[in-house]
């Protein structure tokens, strides 16, 4: 698009990212990038399975969720029931899109079923956002 992109890729880490911590960084032509971390999902915890789902139905974030920390919600979290009992009760569902923006675990609204299947979906990817006009993005 419009948007100049900056890649970089980062070789031994010490430490962990947090959503919402402010970095800089400076490459090699002396530009100072200051970014900010934002989180995006990077599995789903089945907390109760439910009952009559089948494979494909939806995860989605729930976000008019409240939030710990007050913090507004990020957007776009969804994923997918990948693995259902005889009783279609979820085993596992997995992450089809990471969304933007989340800082803390939200829960999830599966789609079919009985209704009563309960899950979170967590945030641990990360990715970094420019302030200025120039941006860079990597998955940790």
């Amino acid at each position: 698009g419009s948007y100049e992109v900056t890649e970089l890729f980062l070789n031994n880490i010490i430490g962990t990212f947090l959503p919402g911590e402010k970095i800089t960084c400076t490459i090699s032509s002396g530009l100072v990038l200051k970014e900010s971390v934002f989180g995006l999902f990077s599995r789903i915890d089945i907390i109760d399975g439910g009952y009559g789902y089948q494979l494909g139905d939806e995860a989605i974030a729930d976000e008019n969720a409240p939030f710990r920390s007050g913090i507004p919600v990020g957007e776009g979290g969804r994923g997918k029931i990948n693995s259902v009992s005889l009783k279609g009760t979820i085993k596992e569902a997995v992450i089809d899109n990471a969304g933007v923006n989340y800082t803390e675990p939200i829960e999830v609204v599966f789609s079919g079923g009985d209704g009563s299947a309960k899950g979170i979906m967590t945030p641990k990817a990360l990715v970094f956002i420019c302030f200025e006009s120039r941006s860079f993005s990597r998955h940790i």
